[in-house]
Order: C-alpha cells, then sequence, then structure tokens
C-alpha cells in the first residue's frame, strides 16, 4: 500500500501535520522514534526542563484545547508540556495514525512508482509524499571524549534523559555544557549533590525568569487579552511579546542605561530583547550591554574570580540567552565549583571521574549538556537518498534549500523547522503551527492536481538563499564572526560556521510562504 504522506517525528509540527492532512482526508502515518510522543518535550527531561517563553504563549491557537487546559505556572515545566501535546493528540483522535518506537533509518526516493521508499524499525513503507518533522534541536552531539570512556558511574545526556528518577543525594556531579539544559539543570541538581562541578567552555549570558503560578486573574487577563498578545508577538518577528523600551543604548547616560537594564532583569524571561533598540546590530551598543551583563554579574556572584569566569565574551544575543532559576546565584554555594575548560580542557573520561589538563576531578554522576547538531543534524543523520544523490552530500557545504521547507533533487520531500526557515529564533508552537499549515496545504493541493511529483528548482534556492543572506547581513554583530553558538554551527567539530536561519520574522516568512509556495514553473519542477 502506498501512503499519501509519511511523517516523521511525533514533536509539535509533526503532530500539527498529522492533524491537518487528517483533516484533509489523506492516508496519513506518523513514525515516531521514542516510546512517547512530544519530540523535544518528550526527550527532554532532565531536571530543571522548562520553557523559557510564556505557557500561555508557547502553546497551539486552539479553542478546542483550550477548553480542557489550564497552565500551572508562568514557564512551564517538561512534563506539563508533554502532557499538553498528549491531549492534543487525544482531544484529535490522533492515536491511530501514530507508530511510536519507530525510528527511520533510510528514505529512498523510487523514480519508477514516483514514491519514498521509508525503512523503520517496525519494517518498510510507501508513500508519495514524506514530511520530515524531527526537529531542529534533536540530533545530539557526543564529545570526542565521552565516546570511548571506561567510566564506571552514570554518565547522562540532558538531551536524551532516560525515563527513571536518578538519584543525586550525596553524589559528586559533573555537568558538562553551560547552555539552557546545563544552566536550568544545575539549580535543581545542586539543592541534593554533595558537590556539582559545572565545566564551561563559553560563557553564557543568562536572565533571571522571575517564574510564578498563574492565577485565575492571569487567565481570565490572557483570555481578553489574548488575540491582541499575539498579534504584537508577531510583530517583534518572534511570534513571543516583549515589552519594548524603544530607546537606544547610544543615546543614553550609564545611569540611564543601568535602570533600563535593571528593569528588564526585574522582568525576567525574554523581555531583555526589547530593553535598547540598537544592541542587535552596533557592536559599540551591544558591548555597553555586554559590559552591564558583567556588571551584573560581578555584583551577584561573591568570588571574584569565578564572576569574572562566568563573564560572557561574545556578543550578547550570539547565542540563546539563558532563562535561569538563582543561575549566578548557585555559584555562591559551596557545593558549587566552575571549571573554565576554555582554559584546563578535558583529556578524556575514566573509570572514576574526569581527566583535565590541570588534573583530575572524581564524580559519581557526568552530565552531558553538550547540545546539538542544530537545523541539519536531523536530517543528515538519516540516509535521504533523492534522484541523485543524498541529502548529507547535498548539504555537505551549504543547506541549500527553497522556504526553508524543501531541496532540489528531493521530490515531495518536505520539512518543518529547519535550515532556511526562522526556526529556533521563534516561538515553536506559533511558528509550527503556521507553517505546518502552509505546507500540508501545499501537499493537498499537489495531490488534488495529480502531479506524480514536484521539486524545487535549483535557481528558486538560490534566490531564497540570496535573500536569506541580505537579511542577516545587518545582524552581523550578532551572527558574525565572533559568534559561538549552534545558530552557526560552531558547536560542531568540522561543520562550516555560517548562518543558515530566516532573519526576517514570521509575518515576512509567512508572506513569503503565501506568495512562492504556488503551483508555478518558476520555481517547481513538476513531473
Amino acid at each position: 500500500m502506498i501512503l499519501d504522506v509519511i511523517i516523521v517525528g511525533g514533536g509539535i509540527g509533526g503532530l500539527n501535520s498529522l492533524k491537518l492532512l487528517i483533516d484533509y482526508k489523506l492516508e496519513t502515518l506518523l513514525l515516531e522514534e521514542g516510546d512517547g510522543i512530544g519530540g523535544a518535550w518528550f526527550w527532554n527531561r532532565y531536571p530543571g526542563a522548562r520553557c523559557d517563553m510564556p505557557s500561555f504563549e508557547y502553546s497551539f491557537k486552539d479553542s478546542k484545547l483550550d477548553e480542557c487546559w489550564k497552565w500551572s505556572e508562568r514557564f512551564s515545566k517538561q512534563s506539563e508540556i508533554n502532557e499538553y501535546l498528549n491531549n492534543f493528540v487525544r482531544i484529535h483522535n490522533l492515536n491511530d495514525y501514530i507508530l511510536l518506537r519507530n525510528k527511520v533509518e533510510h528514505l529512498k526516493f523510487d523514480n519508477s512508482k514516483n514514491c519514498w521508499k521509508v525503512e523503520a524499525t517496525s519494517g518498510l513503507y510507501f508513500a508519495k509524499f514524506v514530511l520530515f518533522a524531527g526537529g531542529p534541536l534533536n540530533h545530539k552531539i557526543v564529545p570526542d571524549f565521552a565516546k570511548n570512556h571506561t567510566f564506571s558511574g552514570q554518565l547522562l545526556y540532558t538531551a536524551r534523559w532516560p525515563k527513571e528518577s536518578i538519584d543525586f543525594q550525596n553524589k559528586s556531579v559533573a555537568i558538562i555544557g553551560t547552555g539552557s539544559s546545563g544552566v536550568q539543570c544545575l539549580s535543581e541538581i545542586s539543592r541534593n549533590a554533595s558537590k556539582v562541578y559545572v565545566l564551561q567552555r563559553t560563557a553564557s549570558y543568562c536572565v533571571p525568569a522571575r517564574n510564578y503560578s498563574i492565577l485565575e486573574s492571569h487567565v481570565l487577563e490572557w483570555n481578553e487579552k489574548k488575540d491582541v498578545i499575539r498579534s504584537k508577538g508577531l510583530e517583534t518577528g518572534g511570534g513571543f511579546y516583549y515589552k519594548t523600551s524603544n530607546l537606544n543604548i547610544l543615546s543614553l547616560s550609564p545611569m540611564e542605561r543601568k535602570k533600563i537594564f535593571d528593569l528588564y532583569w526585574d522582568l525576567g524571561g525574554f523581555n531583555m530583547f526589547g530593553a535598547f533598540c540598537d544592541t542587535f546590530k552596533d557592536k559599540n551598543a551591544n558591548d555597553i550591554l555586554k559590559g552591564l551583563f558583567h556588571a551584573k554579574i560581578i555584583s551577584i556572584v561573591k568570588d571574584p574570580l569565578v564572576a569574572k569566569s562566568l563573564c560572557p565574551h561574545i556578543p550578547v544575543f550570539s547565542k540563546r540567552l539563558c532563562v535561569g532559576y538563582d543561575y549566578y546565584e548557585n555559584f555562591n554555594k559551596e557545593n558549587v565549583c566552575l571549571i573554565d575548560i576554555s582554559k584546563n580542557s578535558i583529556k578524556n573520561i575514566s573509570e572514576d571521574g574526569i581527566n583535565l589538563c590541570s588534573g583530575k576531578i572524581i564524580v559519581d554522576i557526568i552530565i552531558c549538556a553538550t547540545g546539538f547538531d542544530a537545523f541539519t543534524g536531523s536530517l543528515t543523520s538519516i540516509a535521504i537518498e533523492g534522484l541523485k544523490s543524498n541529502l548529507e552530500s547535498e548539504w555537505e557545504s551549504f543547506p541549500h534549500n527553497f522556504l526553508g521547507i524543501m531541496a532540489n533533487g528531493f521530490p515531495n520531500f518536505f520539512y518543518l523547522n529547519g535550515p532556511g526557515s526562522p526556526g529556533t529564533l521563534s516561538n515553536g508552537f506559533v511558528f509550527l503551527q503556521k507553517q505546518s499549515e502552509i505546507v500540508c496545504k501545499f501537499i493537498h493541493n499537489i495531490i488534488h492536481t495529480k502531479i506524480s511529483y514536484i521539486e524545487a528548482r535549483i535557481s528558486a534556492e538560490a534566490i531564497w538563499e540570496e535573500k536569506m543572506k541580505n537579511l542577516i547581513e545587518e545582524y552581523s554583530v550578532v551572527y558574525g564572526n565572533d559568534s559561538q553558538s549552534y545558530y552557526v554551527g560552531s558547536n560542531v567539530n568540522g561543520k562550516t560556521k555560517q548562518f543558515i536561519l530566516y532573519k526576517g520574522g514570521l509575518n515576512a516568512y509567512f508572506d513569503e510562504l503565501g506568495r512562492l509556495l504556488k503551483l508555478n514553473q518558476d520555481h517547481f519542477l513538476f513531473y
């Protein structure tokens, strides 16, 4: 049997696509590697895992789901978000179309049958279309020092956290990495562990969450203002609302700058994006903001040497801004020790701990919060064979694509939340709900026009790539050569360092999709 569509991945985008395609009455099956749905919110269940966007906004626009769901906190825990997604599946009766524990190993387009052959754990499947929804932060990085270790304790990854409870009571723990996952789990683990070593390569900028329980008054206010807030969220470009001061940091006195910074620090979360208007595009402005962060860190952390090591030297916003829970305050605890591995690197992992250039730390548990091969990793880690070659080789130097959803040489193959799209610069729910709506409607239209298969033209890819390049030029202060983050791939050994996302904002991106994603021969090849 040849299905209409196979969806790979049961996260936000995959689940919403499944609902839409079933509504279109297309024969659809979703294959998910895990034994539960949720994508990142299934796998990333480490202690302290939470969303860094407000719960009300980080959700589907779905009246049926809203009727039976209430968020408990401003920033929801992983378990609550995962339960929310499971509710989405139950309410829309999607379980019968989902196959869990089905890792996709190989995708190959069969030119003779005009369909994709999909090899998965449970067997072989065929479909006219593949919609890949594996997620931008899915393929975990295994550092070289962790590949052939003899460690006798527990070696864990925040990106693939085990389901069973981990006992940290009176244990010595090493956390490697200080991105969002490392920042979040430190606060939880340091409460019970006898010793926590935080191994930091690149210091991150971290703002306080200012989390709180959601009261009935918050719910009433959200219901009254949600359309306005969602609209304003789209205007910020990322699909989430934050207060903007409309002030340039360069035009303010030192006292005024500190006053505004402290105000936005106290607001918590991603509100810091709106503190000043010129810090994304002007190096001098960004340097001043960097200085304000440094002063704040130094005022919190009591040990001057530790405070100095925690002060980032990369541009503000060049890494994803971390939203923490007393992150800097944790380093005032007697049981928390910071190790700067940019100066004291990891040699290897031995049976009883970690060998550094300066010596050994003996630990019971090692946690690798070492991140992901972002945007391309989930796609290139699977053998995807198109008309001429495989996707990994085609994307070796650059992920050539059209509209951030398809690539030349791979007919009837679409992907969500990957290179060429706004990706993790945006609110995942807002972005993926709309992107999947547009893509699924396009697939529906192709099927009903009796086209055998469709692929993007090379010329269309070139136009899109030029547009992406032009958009990012004015943000070179943040995403240029000084950037050290997954945004540019600098966290993956051997990966070309380059910015591969669409930086024009969600409204502009959706307009581009609506304008260009039409069945015409300017952008597509039809067969």
